[in-house]
């Protein structure tokens, strides 16, 4: 059977290790072809602009999640450009992800 997991980063990415192992847990879940949606909220949006360069080791797993089968790559209400594989979403489309998924983890 298939489970839908929502992974929703709402705590600062940089100031802890949550985000890291949150991305972990999606990697192993995409290995045993569950389906996966990730959504970013505002404060770690700027993770997945476009222009962001920085070689940190996060943002080299956030450039690597569509590698592992990861395609649902949201960011909510943001307006900058963002990497390729990801999208902007609103109020209404974050509450749609909620509520079709069978697990959500918020880290």
């Amino acid at each position: 059977m298939s489970y839908k997991f929502c992974f929703i980063f709402e705590s600062d990415a940089l100031a802890s290790q949550v985000m890291d192992e949150g991305i972990d847990m999606a990697f192993a879940a995409a290995a045993f072809d569950q389906e996966v949606t990730i959504i970013m909220t505002a404060q770690n949006s700027p993770l997945v602009h476009r222009h962001n360069e920085s070689q940190h080791r996060l943002i080299k797993k956030l450039k690597s999640l569509s590698m592992y089968g990861i395609e649902q790559l949201f960011v909510l209400d943001d307006t900058e450009e963002l990497m390729p594989g990801w999208e902007t979403i609103d109020a209404d489309q974050y509450k749609q992800a909620l509520n079709t998924a069978n697990q959500v983890m918020v880290f």
